[in-house]
């Protein structure tokens, strides 16, 4: 199925000769922000197509992108790009990077045009030299025919590839600034009567709108001044040493109201560096001209009056006092004090003045935001009567105010408006009193706070359509989630949520939070750690509410025990549960019947899995009569019809980060399972990109986070893209409630866990590795020199591979390394862990080794065989299930001394392997979250003893550089971390041949 892209009426369009649900889930597959997949809108498309040996019109399924969607869907491709995708993707994709790079190096300039009866302004890219457009002239004539096929597209190539590149340059552009408090300021000044001709443009520049506003004749006159305008932006700070400095100081204290107020504004002049600042009195009293100070004052007081003047360009009311022969301050009206604040203070720094604000003036949490201050809709928080039991022995022991029975997100709630302002809760009534003040600044119980009108009419709007009553949990949480801090179109205040009882616990994560009497279940074989138990006591408590929840804990601390606790506490008494469904990783599927098997031995356990499993009635009957069925994410799709006709107690996901596609067809056929009761398991909930978190809590709460589209909108891209704090901030109290991540740092963790102690070790190249390193980058940095675009990207990528290998051992690049090739002193790397493992097999000790390439495990298993006199096993992506789990069995069993080699890709997650207490990294992932997931294969629960973990480094080389900037790598559940090495590709060739230089230092004797 190949895939193929038209560009047409500004927006990017996917075809294939699939429907639009396969071609949405190639998208998905392929692309590294699974969530455009699931965002873009399906479109038909007319094109011309041969058939029977002549161009016919056709009508195809599509997949429609707006500009900005198109950019990150292009560059979210991998490299080199996958088989499926055509010439057309191709070219389109070398076009979105150099859009994207003329905007990184700020490549562009403003236009206004008149493309009907309005103006409008557009961003362009700046292409002035000639190679540039002859250079985009010869790729407009090899533009694929493809490119230009839709019926009725007249657009010659090189006008298609202007239109991209001014579209796209335009909407990342705007996408850019759309978070930033200018636009807003700039936004809301340019609707005011009598908007200036720059502030409309400007407006018409960041919104997402570009229509200038204004009379038509004014805007022509507008359009031919653009350059003139462009020329006078910033101005240079003074060279002179010193620096005029204004600072706002609130009214008097016994004022009361807005009105009556008069702010000031004091001036000083302060040095640039060192020194004592001088008000601006002192400047203009009586010193003697012999004093330090008098001999300077006739230059000071000019400096000091030549700086007001360029302030008072942008400071409006400094013209009243610079008619004075000693200006000290300026007073301002309160609605003058909030511009000082909103507007003036900004462009004064702009223009290198210093500004000092009141402490409350840049405290975002003390914004106008609206409470829904929720409770029970029966009055006392109480669960009502039910079979859940509810005294301390029973299912619902631990709680004092759980809440309703299985009602889920249609919980039906009560709530009551409050609004926030200036840290301070305010009734309706209170505020309501303080907006028809109509002032920007009022004085709330002896604070002045910011009132931004249209944040006020849009509180009193939302309070007005949506009535104070009755709501349910789930419609609370979508309110809250539909607002959001800082730089909405909409200007919508942001809604928090706070509730009583039951619900204020779940808001607050209490029940996992605070130590409770939940007891362990009797049949669990095992200890529960305290933090386990608090685990046990929120699963337990989401379960009852029928909310879906994702226990995040880190690798190795339980959350496979904690949901098999879950399951026995529910069948206290003999309580009579329906059968859970577990999905895991093929590679883990055996470990999660063996871990039942140890800790719940009377749990009825179902392994739906391999080519004998049962399968229509036959399942579906042989499903009713287990507590526990297990099966594969693989057969999700394939085995959907027969997994639907089971009435599921609970969905259970392990490591849920399988499922971070939204639009592969296991997730979309897990989503339509239908289940009570959801929970998901995973150490990383965010791998790369918060699309995963979008897929995990829609199969959890559907619907909770809103549609894929408005999700990426409003959180993914200000986010990721924007780097929106305030934004992150706000996605992370709201899915707080439904997401559990404990971390082994924590210190009522950290003393259960024995220590890891990890270091670096460096080793050194023999002179064969030196000399194909050295004769691999001259080669291939001579190639990426003279290419450019995809082909240099994939060119870096090969080069990095190569050098990686080449420090591993040089056998690797050779095509004998089966054949009995000599192997030994040729790697400085293998020397170094033979030496090493030596001394762990004397100290009577079990190692994993790690390593990113399945052949070099080859190679490893071969040498350490032959040179050391121990266990070795070796795990791969190939080795059968039964033989894996043999061999985790076997090395867990061992009572001498063991060594396992594991790919990473197939051992570093979902093993249990605590018998090693010492872990190596052959080669380095260049990914801290992927390291850190294998290592604690053997740094996890039931370790006894110190772990140590060795990171292998080929010192002189791209290792050790690359290794000094891992440390940036590793918030990636915090924040978000690209993977891999790709940002190498964006570097110079210089820059490049920095990194990838081969030390003095690297060579060692062998």
């Amino acid at each position: 199925m190949a895939l193929h892209a038209n560009w047409n009426d500004r927006s990017l369009l996917l075809w294939s000769g699939a429907t639009a649900a396969e071609l949405r889930d190639l998208v998905g597959q392929i692309s590294s922000d699974a969530l455009l997949a699931s965002a873009a809108q399906e479109a038909t498309l007319r094109l011309w197509l041969p058939q029977n040996g002549r161009l016919e019109a056709s009508e195809l399924s599509a997949l429609k992108f707006s500009p900005t969607e198109a950019v990150d869907l292009l560059l979210s491709l991998p490299e080199p790009l996958p088989a499926e995708c055509g010439d057309s993707v191709r070219y389109w994709v070398a076009l979105a990077r150099f859009v994207t790079d003329c905007v990184r190096r700020e490549k562009f300039y403003p236009i206004v045009r008149r493309p009907n009866a309005h103006h409008e302004a557009v961003w362009r890219l700046h292409l002035p030299s000639a190679e540039e457009l002859d250079r985009l002239e010869r790729f407009a004539n090899s533009m694929p025919p493809s490119c230009r096929a839709i019926v009725g597209e007249e657009a010659t190539a090189l006008g298609l590839i202007d239109s991209f590149l001014t579209e796209a340059a335009d909407a990342l552009i705007r996408r850019a600034v759309s978070n930033d408090p200018f636009f807003t300021r700039v936004h809301s000044l340019a609707a005011e009567p009598g908007a200036g001709p720059e502030m409309r443009l400007l407006s018409a520049m960041l919104a997402p709108d570009r229509t200038v506003p204004g009379e038509l004749r004014d805007n022509e006159v507008l359009a031919d001044q653009v350059q003139l305008w462009s020329s006078r932006l910033g101005g240079a700070a003074p060279a002179t040493g010193w620096q005029v400095a204004f600072t706002l100081h609130e009214p008097p204290e016994d004022v009361a109201t807005p009105e009556q107020a008069l702010w000031r504004v004091t001036l000083r002049l302060q040095p640039l560096g060192d020194g004592k600042p001088l008000d601006a009195a002192r400047l203009w009293e009586d010193v003697s001209p012999l004093s330090p100070l008098g001999r300077q004052l006739p230059e000071l007081r000019s400096l000091f009056i030549a700086e007001l003047t360029r302030a008072a360009e942008v400071f409006t009311p400094l013209a009243r006092v610079l008619a004075s022969p000693a200006p000290v301050e300026v007073e301002l009206l309160t609605v003058e004090a909030n511009q000082f604040l909103r507007q003036w203070s900004v462009e004064l720094r702009a223009r290198s003045f210093a500004v000092e604000l009141p402490s409350w003036a840049d405290d975002t949490d003390r914004r106008l935001s609206l409470v829904m201050a929720l409770r029970p809709s029966n009055g006392d928080g109480e669960f009502p009567n039910s079979n859940d039991g509810g005294g301390a022995g029973g299912r619902g022991g631990g709680f004092s105010a759980a809440g309703p029975s299985r009602m889920g997100l249609d919980s039906l709630l009560e709530f009551d408006w409050r609004v926030s302002l200036g840290g301070m809760d305010l009734s309706p009534d209170e505020f309501d009193t303080l907006v028809r003040r109509q002032s920007p600044l009022v004085k709330v119980r002896g604070r002045w706070v910011e009132m931004q009108a249209d944040l006020a009419a849009a509180a009193l709007e939302l309070m007005e359509k949506q009535k104070a009553g009755t709501t349910t949990l789930g419609d609370a949480f979508r309110a809250a989630f539909a607002t959001s801090r800082g730089g909405d179109a909409g200007r919508a205040p942001a809604v928090a949520l706070a509730g009583t009882a039951w619900v204020k616990d779940l808001l607050d994560q209490l029940p996992a939070m605070k130590a409770q009497e939940l007891p362990q279940p009797e049949a669990f074989k095992g200890t529960l750690r305290p933090y386990q138990l608090r685990g046990l006591q929120w699963l337990s408590f989401l379960d009852r509410l029928g909310i879906g929840g994702c226990l995040a804990d880190d690798m190795g601390l339980g959350k496979t025990i904690q949901l098999i606790a879950l399951l026995l506490h529910e069948r206290i008494d003999g309580e009579k549960c329906g059968p859970t469904l577990l999905f895991a990783p093929t590679s883990v599927v055996g470990n999660w019947v063996k871990e039942l098997e140890r800790f719940a031995p009377k749990m009825r356990v179902l392994l739906h899995h391999g080519p004998q499993r049962r399968r229509g009635e036959e399942f579906i009957a042989a499903a009713a009569r287990t507590d526990v069925v297990i099966t594969s994410y693989a057969l999700a799709h394939r085995d959907r019809d027969d997994l639907a006709k089971v009435k599921w107690h609970r969905l259970a996901l392990d490591e849920a980060q399988k499922i971070k596609n939204p639009s592969a067809a296991s997730s979309v056929a897990i989503r339509s399972l239908s289940a009570p009761r959801r929970i998901a398991l995973t150490g990383t909930p965010i791998e790369n990109h918060l699309s995963e978190l979008w897929s995990i809590m829609d199969v959890l709460n559907p619907g909770l986070l809103g549609s894929a589209r408005d999700f990426r909108e409003r959180f993914a891209v200000p986010i990721e893209k924007l780097l929106d704090r305030d934004r992150g901030e706000h996605l992370r109290r709201m899915i707080r409630p439904f997401v559990l991540r404990r971390s082994k740092t924590d210190p009522e963790i950290a003393g259960d866990l024995p220590d890891k102690i990890e270091m670096k070790v460096f080793c050194n190249l023999t002179p064969e590795q030196a000399a194909m390193y050295e004769r691999a980058t001259a080669e291939m940095l001579g190639q990426i020199d003279a290419a450019s675009g995809i082909r240099r990207r994939g060119l870096i990528l090969a080069v990095l591979t190569r050098l990686k290998q080449i420090c591993d051992h040089p056998a690797l690049l050779s095509e004998n390394k089966h054949n009995g090739e000599q192997l030994d002193r040729r790697s400085g790397k293998c020397e170094r862990l033979v030496d090493m493992l030596e001394e762990v097999i004397e100290e009577g000790e079990s190692a994993l080794v790690f390593t990113q390439y399945a052949q070099m495990g080859t190679l490893l298993q071969r040498v350490l065989k032959e040179r050391l006199k121990a266990n070795i096993f070796y795990l791969h992506g190939g080795t059968p299930q039964k033989q894996r789990d043999e061999m985790v069995q076997a090395f867990q069993d061992a009572t001498t001394p063991s060594i396992f080699i594991l790919s990473l890709r197939a051992g570093g997650l979902g093993l249990n392997l605590t018998a090693a207490n010492h872990v190596f990294h052959f080669d380095r992932w260049w990914n801290p979250a992927v390291e850190n997931q294998a290592t604690d294969r053997a740094h996890r629960i039931g370790q006894k003893r110190s772990v140590q973990v060795h990171k292998f480094i080929a010192v002189g080389t791209v290792e050790e550089r690359i290794d000094r900037l891992l440390t940036e790598k590793t918030q990636l559940a915090e924040s978000i971390v690209g993977g891999g090495d790709e940002w190498l590709t964006d570097l110079s060739t210089s820059e490049l041949r920095e990194y990838l230089r081969l030390s003095d230092e690297a060579v060692g004797e062998f």
